[in-house]
């Protein structure tokens, strides 16, 4: 909840309904099992996953204009997406912030919320319940800012943790492998060949010569839940084995019950598979384990020590090369599926008792390593995500930032003249690096001086065939007292008169031609219009859908049409291909003008 003893200057309290709108998605949301794995829309839904799948009826996109913010009704998943959209159907909300509220502010602002958990609730509500403090917008988009900024180091350091973690997978794996092929104890093992000594052997060979040491659980129906009593024998299923912790869980069974299923009964050092979904997991009954039985979800083994201890079992088992071994049969329709018969199959190198304890001590004194190191590794991301929160925290008490004042721009009187005035000093001012300008490209470098450079030009800029594009810039360059047209490009006239009025921009609209003259002055001809276009269209759609995601930035050139009969290709993803999409988004990344064309007008 908010204090709001301590509410900072100039901020309001509002509810959420103050600060977004809930889109209704009556009659578009799709069902999980009509997914597509490929389509032309993305659905996305509450899942954890960006993308759920693909559809291709674009009747069913959601109403209004990128971006939004998904709220997991269910899961309390957040996301911000960029671009259009078909909802799934399984407890999405779709907000869409209103004008007093920058939409990453809202992205962010959700997590702040701590709602808790009651299983299949409707999260939304209680969220709608909740107060949140909003600053003005120029503070809203420092706090953005600088929340990215410092999440990007925090990922940064995170992705690091994350593929260290990896790395110890492979690590683990590595040394299982090496170790039941012998080289952790024998040396100049020959690739394909077993160590002297050692034995194929299948599990029959390696069990108790009695009649259930390789026994399934019962069938479901002899072991209802209506058979549990609160004492008696311990009922073993796959919670005890996922967890690796025989004494969890609080299922038993009667006496009479018991007798009637004790050839499902455990003894210690027993051997415990599970069959269902989490398939392969095992546990090795301890020595003071609870008399009792497995459930039918489990696989029970009684080795006989003096052939294979079941350390060994285990380590080998749990290893990718046997799950490799079961994974195909083990598929099941709609999750996968052990059973006693695949495992039958499944061979077992069987080195001497001697060799298989001094394997489980090389395994283990490896393994303790790496598990060091993953405690280090777990400990670093847990304060990872404390830190992400307390950034958060301060940035929402409006203790991140100092306080943004506004910035009192000049005063423009006449925004024709003014527009006149621009135009002159962008023609000139790169003529003087022997660039001239046509309509077109004088259309796209005004438009950089708008959205990157923050001169107001006064103009609107539509996506036009040949990139962003001002219809009213037309009346401007026909003004013949001004200017004048040649064949390839416009010159300036009677500048004197035009310029005798000083323009308040004018010393930043000479810095931005600097820097946009160094850019394009390195092409030539078509290259550089190319070029000039490629870069004013890139910017251009960061700055509508709000994102630098490669792929939403290429599904919004896809939807920017070209309808000219003089061009071949039909939008701005068939002009511009994705390496030089890709390359020009992260040219925008390096100069910092992805910032500026997120913030919102």
């Amino acid at each position: 909840m908010i204090d709001i003893k301590y509410i900072p200057e100039g901020w309001e309290l509002k509810k959420l309904g103050d600060i977004s709108r809930k889109l209704s998605l009556n009659k578009i949301k799709i069902k999980q099992k009509e997914y597509l794995e490929t389509g032309k829309f993305p659905v996305i839904d509450q899942g954890q996953e960006m993308i759920g799948g693909y559809f291709d009826d674009e009747n069913l996109l959601v109403p209004d204009e990128p971006p939004y913010i998904i709220f997991g009704d269910h899961t309390k998943v957040k996301k911000f997406i960029s671009t259009k959209f078909i909802p799934g159907a399984d407890g999405v909300k779709v907000l869409k912030a209103r004008d007093n509220v920058l939409p990453k502010f809202l992205y962010y602002l959700l997590f702040t919320i701590k709602i808790e958990d009651k299983g299949y609730a409707r999260h939304f509500q209680l969220v709608e319940k909740e107060n949140f403090l909003l600053p003005p917008i120029e503070t809203q988009q420092a706090i953005v800012s600088k929340i990215e900024e410092l999440f990007s180091e925090l990922d940064k350091g995170i992705a690091e943790l994350k593929l260290a973690q990896e790395q110890l997978k492979v690590y683990r794996q590595s040394v299982l492998k090496y170790a039941f092929e012998g080289k952790l104890t024998n040396e100049n093992i020959k690739v394909g060949e077993l160590p002297e000594g050692w034995e194929i052997s299948t599990i029959s060979d390696l069990a108790h010569k009695n009649k259930h040491s390789l026994k399934a659980g019962p069938f479901g129906s002899s072991l209802k839940k209506e058979f549990y009593v609160p004492s008696g024998y311990k009922v073993y299923g796959q919670e005890q084995v996922i967890s690796g912790n025989a004494f969890l869980g609080d299922y038993y069974i009667n006496e009479e019950k018991y007798q009637e299923l004790k050839s499902c009964k455990i003894k210690p050092l027993d051997i415990l598979i599970s069959l269902v979904g989490t398939v392969g997991k095992v546990l090795i009954l301890p020595e003071n384990c609870l008399e009792g039985i497995i459930n039918p979800r489990l696989i029970k083994i009684s080795l006989d020590t003096n052939l294979y201890l079941p350390s060994f079992f285990k380590y080998y088992f749990e290893s990718s090369k046997v799950k490799n071994l079961y994974s195909t049969e083990a598929k099941g329709t709609t999750m996968s599926v052990l059973n006693l018969s695949i495992i039958k199959t499944i061979p077992f190198p069987r080195p001497s008792i001697e060799e298989q304890t001094k394997i489980i001590q090389e395994i283990e004194n490896r393994l303790s390593v790496a598990d060091k190191m993953e405690e280090s590794i777990t400990e670093s991301l847990q304060k990872a995500e404390a830190l992400r929160q307390s950034i958060l925290k301060k940035a929402f008490r409006g203790e991140l930032v100092k306080e943004v004042k506004t910035i009192e721009v000049p005063k423009i009187n006449n925004e024709y003249f003014h527009q006149l005035q621009l135009v002159a000093l962008v023609i000139n001012g790169f003529k003087k690096e022997k660039i001239d300008h046509g309509e077109m490209t004088l259309a796209k470098n005004l438009y950089l001086l708008d959205s990157i450079y923050k001169i107001p030009t006064g103009f609107k800029y539509d996506r036009w065939h040949l990139g962003p594009y001002p219809p009213a810039l037309k009346k401007v360059v026909n003004n013949k007292e001004y200017f004048k047209r040649n064949e390839l490009f416009i010159e300036t006239t009677n500048d004197d008169k035009l310029q005798k009025y000083n323009n308040p921009y004018q010393d930043e609209v000479n810095n931005a031609i600097d820097d946009l003259s160094a850019i394009f002055s390195k092409y030539k001809g078509a290259e550089r219009s190319h070029k000039t276009e490629l870069l004013a269209t890139v910017c251009k759609v960061i700055e509508d859908i709000k994102s630098i995601d490669l792929v939403a930035v290429r599904q919004s050139m896809a939807e920017w049409k070209i309808d000219l009969k003089t061009s071949k290709f039909k939008n701005k993803a068939e002009k511009f291909n994705e390496p030089e999409t890709k390359k020009c988004i992260e040219f925008i990344v390096e100069k910092g003008w992805d910032k500026k064309l997120v913030e919102i007008q």
